[in-house]
């Protein structure tokens, strides 16, 4: 289902960090249906967590991956030197706030180390013109704002996770002014919000939650079902890389910018609210369980502007918050029944694309 193929991405050699994990695996997937050749870096592939990669590894989906640590540096430069990609996508992370706490210094080394290691590895490979690093929309210095971020706003970040996330920022910068600019190479970071959709199964994650309380027909504990948050259909932002690549990063070489990829005002709801609306497709019994732990600090109310992407690119956000839960459950509900994940990657990219009511 070879669908999405245009002359832009036929035959680019194209480089995604993260590849393993579940954002990572849907960009994959679209890029290779858009012809591009794709190479992975990730620093495994094989745990619990990676159901998507590990069911459609076998697809050739990759021209080639290799298995490294981002905070190895000289193995980091050594391997993205050797695959010397035209366009690189950032997205290797330690992406949970929760873990962060336990792991800090883990964390700062792999998100901030590990983000001027690849960049680095960019500067040494002679073909990188374009490099999208993609970072958090936690990144702000969140001040509890009942307006949306903007990308001039303060960064910050009161835990480990978006502080990291604040200091990536800062090291992508001055990457690129340093050393990346002289090359003409054009980069953008971009902060997504909380992308949900099949085939995520990573801890700590409400939708992961939601999904292992069905299948293991066990109650589902809520820990912080008041926050608000920017929900989008990991096709969104996916969507939203390309388009700045294509559209922004290719007419204007050796520029940089940064970029908000969040929902419009609808998409932005309480954990409670998304929980309702997943309950008109499954019954669940919700336990509001946010007492019995030591509290971490989290954000309570995040949302961002997406004023700038809109006006710069050709991206608007095309599920609404009832369309992505709608997609998500769909497709758990079928890959329980056919185990083929790649498949319903695609089917979701025909109707995303192509807007097809289904």
């Amino acid at each position: 289902m070879a669908y999405l193929t245009t002359s832009f991405w036929e035959g680019k050699e194209v480089l995604v960090t993260g590849h393993t994990g579940f954002k990572g695996m849907w960009l994959s997937i679209y890029l290779k249906n858009m012809g591009a050749k794709v190479f992975g870096i990730s620093i495994s592939g094989d745990d619990d967590e990676k159901i998507l990669y590990r069911n459609a590894k076998n697809s050739k989906v990759f021209s080639d991956e290799s298995f490294i640590d981002i905070r190895d540096g000289e193995l980091t430069k050594k391997t993205i030197s050797e695959i010397n990609p035209e366009v690189v996508f950032h997205l290797a992370a330690q992406p949970l706030v929760r873990l962060s706490y336990q792991t800090p210094i883990e964390t700062f080394q792999t998100n901030v180390i590990g983000t001027a290691n690849v960049l680095d590895g960019v500067r040494l490979a002679p073909s990188a013109s374009k490099v999208i690093c993609v970072t958090s929309d936690k990144c702000y210095r969140n001040v509890e704002q009942v307006w949306g971020y903007r990308e001039n706003d303060p960064l910050g970040g009161a835990d480990p996770y978006s502080a990291s996330k604040a200091a990536a920022e800062i090291i992508s910068y001055s990457m690129w002014h340093s050393f990346l600019k002289e090359k003409n190479v054009s980069m953008a970071t971009v902060r997504a919000g909380n992308v949900i959709g099949g085939g995520d199964y990573s801890s700590d994650r409400i939708m992961t939650d939601i999904v292992k309380s069905k299948e293991n027909r066990q109650a589902l504990d809520l820990r912080n079902p008041l926050a608000t948050r920017p929900w989008q259909h990991v096709l969104e932002p996916i969507h939203a890389y390309t388009l700045i690549v294509e559209e922004t990063l290719t007419s204007a070489p050796g520029s940089y910018s940064s970029f908000n990829v969040g929902p419009d005002a609808s998409n932005i709801k309480t954990v409670n609210e998304l929980v309702k609306e997943v309950t008109k497709y499954w019954n669940l019994i919700v336990h509001n369980n946010d007492n019995n732990k030591i509290k971490l600090h989290e954000a309570q109310l995040l949302s961002l502007d997406n004023t700038k992407v809109k006006s710069e690119t050709s991206w608007r956000p095309k599920w609404d918050f009832e369309m992505t839960i709608k997609k998500t459950i769909n497709w758990h509900e079928r890959f329980l029944q056919t185990d083929d994940a790649l498949s319903l990657c695609l089917e979701d990219m025909d109707n995303y694309f192509w807007e097809k009511k289904t």
